[in-house]
């Protein structure tokens, strides 16, 4: 396989499929307590793809990042051949990524919702954010 099909394989098509199939939608979200403003994002978490333990790392979600340190990692140190190990680490990051990317942000989201955010958005914003989240009454709180 050539370097361009692996960059186009590994680099380009999840790159494409996030900016065209699978968009982030951006949603405003408040803090009750504080008034504090955020914009949560629905949808595809290209940041977790590209950038993995860093996104959690950064937004100061130390449980996420100690399970998908101890999902990938795990399965490595079991691996006895170097060469195994390297192989083993780079398809569980690839694909460890990939599926999560597209849970990131809702758990993310729900996260901040049952911490005391809520959804400040126009109405049809949260409707889609309801949808995505499976928030069935809008006027209970999570």
């Amino acid at each position: 396989m050539s370097n361009t099909r692996v960059f186009l394989f590994v680099i380009a098509i999840p790159m494409l499929l996030g900016i065209f199939l699978f968009r982030q939608k951006p949603i405003n979200i408040r803090h009750e307590e504080s008034g504090a403003l955020e914009i949560a994002r629905v949808g595809w978490c290209w940041r977790y793809f590209y950038f993995a333990w860093l996104v959690p790392l950064i937004r100061g979600e130390r449980f996420s990042l100690f399970i998908g340190s101890l999902l990938l990692f795990t399965p490595c140190a079991l691996i006895k051949d170097d060469f195994g190990k390297f192989l083993s680490f780079i398809s569980l990051w690839y694909f460890s990524n990939l599926i999560m990317s597209f849970l990131y942000n809702k758990q993310h989201i729900t996260r901040l919702l049952m911490n005391g955010w809520v959804l400040d958005d126009i109405p049809e914003v949260e409707e889609f954010a309801r949808k995505k989240l499976n928030i069935r009454n809008p006027h209970i709180k999570i």
